[in-house]
């Protein structure tokens, strides 16, 4: 009964590491996402002076 305690607080244990790896998977998936629609919705190359501040786009 002791090695099956053992078993399953090592199946626990990869289980909680899973999940935060896939969470982190998750957040940084959403970031690379919201980068590339950033990048395809505003071109700052094709803006002009008279467009306003560039300080206001930039991140």
């Amino acid at each position: 009964m002791l090695g099956t305690h053992k078993h399953n607080v090592f199946f626990l244990c990869c289980y909680i590491q899973f999940c935060s790896q896939r969470q982190l998977a998750e957040i940084t998936e959403m970031i690379n996402t919201a980068n590339l629609v950033h990048r395809g919705v505003v071109n700052l190359d094709t803006l002009k002076e008279t467009d306003g501040s560039l300080k206001d786009m930039e991140f």
